[in-house]
C-alpha cells in the first residue's frame, strides 16, 4: 500500500492480475511513466482479461493502452470483478478485442458486498467486439460510481451500460447498479452486430438512482435508453438532462422495455 509502479514505453506481451489491495489513503498506483506510452500485448498470451482486478480495494490504473486480447469468449481489457471499493480506472486506451463478449472496460460485482467508490474516468475504448454483450459496463452490485469523461466508438454493441437483475451475474436480484452519476462521455458508432441493429449509446437496464447529464450519442442504433430487460427488476430514479444526442439510426431517446 501506499506503492507507485511505473511503466516505461514499450510493449509488453503479458497480462496482469493486480496481487493486492491498497489501503485507505494510501492506494497501490499502476500507471504509466510520465509522457511514456506502454503497451500491453495480448497476442498469443493465454488469459481472459488483459488486467483483472479481483476482490481488490484503493487501486488505480492509469494511462496504459491495452490491444489485441485476441480470440476471446469472455474476457475484457479491464475487468474488475467481485467485491472491492476505491477501484480508480482512469485514461486508459483500450482496443482490439476481438471474439465474443470482448469487453473494453467490466465491472462485474458478483458478490454480497458491494462494489463502491468506484471510478471510471478519461478512458477510450475503440474498435472492439462486445457483442452481445457491452464496451464498457457495471452489472450487479456496484454502489456509488462516476463514469465520465469516457470516449467509446466502433464496437459492435452497447457503448456504456448500468445493469441491475442479471442473477447469473448477481444471485441478489435486489443489488444492482445504483447512486451514481455519467457524465461526459462520448459514444460514436454503437452499432449491434446482430438482432438487426438495437444498441443504446448509453444504455441503463435495471438500476436506479443514477444521474445521466452532458454526455453525446451519434451514429449508434439508439442514442440513450433507459429500459430494463430482467423481468422482477424496476428501473427508476434516473434523470437524464443535458445531453445531446444526433443522427443516431432509429431513435435518439428511448425510455421503456421491449417484452411484456
Amino acid at each position: 500500500p501506499g506503492d507507485t509502479v511505473q511503466v516505461r514505453t514499450g510493449v509488453y506481451a503479458e497480462k496482469v492480475a493486480l496481487p493486492r489491495s491498497g489501503a485507505p489513503g494510501n492506494p497501490i498506483v499502476l500507471r504509466a511513466y510520465p509522457a511514456e506510452t506502454p503497451v500491453l500485448d495480448g497476442t498469443g498470451v493465454p488469459g481472459d482479461s488483459m488486467l483483472l482486478i479481483e476482490d481488490r480495494s484503493w487501486v488505480q490504473v492509469i494511462g496504459l493502452t491495452l490491444r489485441n486480447n485476441l480470440g476471446v469468449t469472455d474476457g475484457s481489457g479491464i475487468r474488475v470483478l467481485g467485491a472491492g471499493a476505491h477501484v480508480e480506472l482512469r485514461q486508459n486506451r483500450i482496443h482490439a478485442m476481438r471474439g465474443m463478449n470482448a469487453m473494453g472496460i467490466t465491472v462485474y460485482a458478483t458478490a454480497a458486498t458491494a462494489v463502491s467508490d468506484l471510478v471510471v474516468d478519461g478512458n477510450e475504448i475503440f474498435d472492439c467486439e462486445p457483442a452481445p454483450s457491452e464496451a464498457l459496463v457495471l452489472n450487479g452490485n456496484v454502489h456509488g460510481f462516476a463514469v465520465t469523461n469516457n470516449v467509446v466508438r466502433d464496437v459492435n454493441n452497447i457503448g456504456i451500460d448500468l445493469i441491475g437483475g442479471e442473477t447469473d451475474i448477481q444471485p441478489d436480484p435486489a443489488k444492482v447498479v445504483r447512486n451514481g452519476v455519467v457524465r461526459g462521455n462520448t459514444v460514436i458508432r454503437a452499432r449491434s452486430s446482430y438482432g438487426g441493429g438495437f444498441a443504446g449509446g448509453i444504455y441503463v437496464d435495471g438500476g436506479h438512482d443514477i444521474t445521466i447529464e452532458n454526455n453525446v450519442v451519434t451514429e449508434s442504433d439508439l442514442g440513450m435508453e433507459i429500459g430494463a430487460e430482467n423481468g422482477g427488476t424496476v428501473t427508476r430514479d434516473i434523470v437524464v438532462r443535458n445531453n445531446v444526442l444526433y443522427a443516431n439510426e432509429k431513435s435518439c431517446l428511448v425510455f421503456g422495455g421491449f417484452a411484456p
